[in-house]
């Protein structure tokens, strides 16, 4: 690791809006679920086995598996959302379960979309739990 750098996960605003890249949609190629085979590994197409990144075809921020493949921690704790609208929110200050996005191998397309999520103790593993994480510069913390 560069000593330039500093490495965390995301907090779950952060991965939505990396995973949505400037979309609205279900999923950031469209709401057609009809073309998840195409875009992502998930229930129909995985064999329940993860996949080398890079298989299927980048969202529009160049990364890879943003939907399906295996599920990715956000650091936010899970927690209702707030009633009021917020600008990069970071969830709920403390919790048992740690939020997850994106779906996985064994996923149904609800499980696939931008706006789904799911939670599990920290200490939770499978080999359908994985992990994106954000660099940024040392002095931009």
């Amino acid at each position: 690791m560069d000593k330039h750098y500093s490495y965390r996960l995301p907090t779950e605003a952060e991965w939505e809006y990396t995973a949505r890249a400037h979309t609205a949609t279900a999923y950031w190629f469209g709401d057609s679920s009809e073309k998840l085979q195409d875009f992502t590994w998930s229930g129909r197409n995985s064999s329940g086995q993860t996949q080398a990144v890079g298989l299927k075809p980048a969202n529009a921020f160049g990364l890879y598996d943003a939907h399906g493949n295996v599920w990715q921690w956000t650091n936010d704790w899970y927690g209702p959302y707030p009633i009021e609208g917020q600008e990069d929110p970071t969830g709920v200050s403390n919790g048992v379960t740690k939020v997850l996005r994106g779906g996985s191998i064994f996923s149904s397309s609800a499980d696939l979309r931008a706006a789904a999520r799911t939670r599990l103790p920290p200490q939770a593993w499978g080999q359908d739990i994985g992990f994106r994480l954000v660099r940024t510069s040392k002095g931009s913390n």
